[in-house]
């Protein structure tokens, strides 16, 4: 999903735009890190620890702090459209996208290098990247972050970095994180006061000492080149070609859709490939977590059968819109 506008919108914009807006939305990271090490002055003493070292302590230092209060600007992925970070506060936002950054350092190795995809047809199209062995995205965690914040995802998911570059396990000393030392639903509740008027205390407000913005923006390359030969010809069978268990409470089941899969079907196939999945025998709820993820509670059917239920409802969409 594009961090700025929504997926659809994206493909609308000139190139150059999304280069300015990532680049402003760079400049304003020194906020998020302000933030984060206001709310954490602990931070500031393990400054000599690499950024892998100290990830898993941010992530459970973090997230207690989600739905705290205070006057700042929220990011500029934090707009209508894009995620609804609606269930936690601006302060929340800043957090998480101070974890982006931090995440961006660990993916590089320190400095990260920030470049823009240039295909249109991929879903990396207009989002900011990391380029370190390979292009990475670091807004995976705003996705992640939100899901916690709903309570649609257990805490686990934070620990994606490990899975996209198991490598960097090797130089964390924390445990992995475990779902059981943190309830996000709980902790909402807590930093909202309850349901009990009489005993509402309220979230924790916090006045913000925030620094300038960084001048000049920070440059930003762009990555690789526009597409102008015609689209590929991928098959449904090679768009969708994975199906795993779904690690998130309340599904079965996870469906993984290629990026490319918008430009090969057309954006009313791909928009409506969800609802057709919904409808299929089997299964009983689906949840798109992003352009590419989608989990489905399906009890009674075993990986190949929702592979094969996925790959069927895509064949429909792209039959009843094309």
């Amino acid at each position: 999903m594009n961090p700025f506008v929504g997926p659809q919108e994206a493909k609308g914009i000139p190139l150059d735009r999304h280069v300015n807006t990532a680049q402003r939305w760079l400049s304003e990271m020194p906020w998020s890190v302000a933030v984060l090490s206001q709310i954490l002055p602990e931070i500031q003493e393990e400054g000599e620890r690499a950024p892998t070292q100290m990830y898993r302590a941010l992530v459970r230092a973090v997230a207690p702090h989600l739905w705290d209060e205070g006057e700042v600007p929220s990011p500029l992925w934090a707009v209508p459209g894009t995620w609804a970070h609606g269930h936690m506060s601006d302060v929340g936002a800043r957090l998480v996208d101070a974890m982006v950054w931090h995440i961006g350092s660990m993916y590089a190795g320190g400095a990260p290098r920030w470049v823009m995809g240039a295909d249109a047809r991929l879903a990396d199209f207009g989002s900011p990247l990391i380029e370190s062995n390979g292009t990475l995205r670091p807004f995976n965690a705003v996705t992640a972050w939100v899901s916690l914040a709903a309570s649609k995802a257990p805490l686990s998911r934070l620990d994606f970095p490990f899975a996209v570059m198991p490598e960097l396990s090797d130089l964390c000393p924390d445990p992995p994180l475990r779902d059981d030392e943190f309830d996000a639903s709980a902790a909402r509740k807590s930093a909202k006061g309850g349901v009990s008027r009489l005993w509402r205390k309220g979230a924790h407000r916090w006045s913000f000492d925030l620094p300038d913005p960084i001048t000049p923006w920070p440059e930003v390359q762009i990555h690789g080149e526009a597409a102008t030969a015609p689209q590929l010809q991928m098959s449904v069978e090679e768009l969708i070609a994975d199906v795993t268990d779904s690690d998130v409470p309340g599904y079965t089941h996870t469906v993984w859709v290629h990026e490319a899969a918008e430009g090969e079907w057309g954006a009313h196939a791909f928009a409506a490939h969800e609802k057709h999945l919904a409808k299929q025998q089997g299964i009983d709820k689906v949840w798109g977590e992003d352009r590419e993820v989608i989990h489905v509670l399906a009890p009674s059917l075993t990986e190949p059968q929702v592979l094969e239920a996925a790959r069927r409802a895509a064949h429909e969409a792209i039959a009843l819109t094309n």
